[in-house]
């Protein structure tokens, strides 16, 4: 049976470098194309073409790490605030990943981290903004619930809104490195 469109609908169809959208009552619309329309197109073609992700630095590093936990037999987890899962995404993209990466969990807002990270309202009453303590005590609970060997942990301290334009002295990124319930903090 062919297909019947029903009754209301909008119709799109394709005229000469064009389109047009009719709907039932309504006049012909054409649009037309926009400088803005015209910079986001080239945006998404600059963003698509050679680059590479991760960025090589990036790379090399995740590279190094998951060479030497395959090596060894050993997982890592990630626990993540500001960087939004970009390490966990440099791990993953590491050949054999799926043999090191126990998960990671992004931990940006005070919902979540109650929800994953295990917050109570002490930790919420006690928060002072990022510290080495809080980076350990997301890495900690990360590492334990996913039960991996490792788990690095991540918070940014954003002390300028300017700092979203990297780098800047004013961005500072706190790490902190467990293994097996020991804390190591560069």
């Amino acid at each position: 049976m062919p297909f019947k469109p029903p009754s209301r609908t909008i119709v799109s169809s394709i005229t000469r470098s064009s389109w047009t959208l009719q709907h039932h009552t309504a006049k012909t619309i054409t649009p037309t194309p926009t400088p803005t329309t015209r910079t986001i197109t080239n945006r998404l073609k600059m963003s698509s073409s050679s680059s590479s992700f991760p960025p090589p630095d990036l790379a090399a590093a995740a590279e190094e790490v998951a060479t030497l936990l395959r090596e060894r037999k050993e997982t890592i987890s990630v626990a993540e605030t500001a960087a939004g899962g970009l390490v966990s995404a440099a791990l993953l993209a590491t050949p054999g990943a799926s043999r090191i990466y126990k998960g990671g969990l992004t931990l940006y807002t005070l919902p979540s981290r109650v929800a994953f990270a295990g917050w109570t309202q002490e930790n919420i009453d006690k928060y002072d903004g990022p510290t080495p303590e809080l980076v350990a005590g997301l890495a900690t609970h990360v590492r334990k619930t996913l039960e991996s060997d490792y788990c690095v942990g991540e918070v940014c301290s954003h002390l300028v809104p300017a700092c979203l334009y990297l780098p800047l002295p004013s961005y500072t990124f706190l790490f902190s490195f467990l293994w097996h319930g020991s804390l190591f903090s560069p």
